[in-house]
């Protein structure tokens, strides 16, 4: 999944659990897909940031 992809999730999770109308367990089942989301997106930009410092090095 694209960079973007995942922050609109993690968007649409925070707006879930701001609304208040979940319930605690559907709240922990969000915030968990929401830090398995931030995970991947932070795997793929240190991915980028690795070859960017490649090729600034050459």
């Amino acid at each position: 999944m694209k960079i973007e992809e995942n922050f609109e999730k993690v968007e649409e999770i925070i707006r879930r659990m701001e609304s208040g109308e979940q319930s605690l367990e559907d709240a922990f089942a969000d915030y968990e897909a929401g830090l398995r989301l931030l995970k991947d997106s932070n795997d793929q930009i240190a991915r980028v940031e690795q070859k960017i410092q490649i090729l600034v090095e050459e």
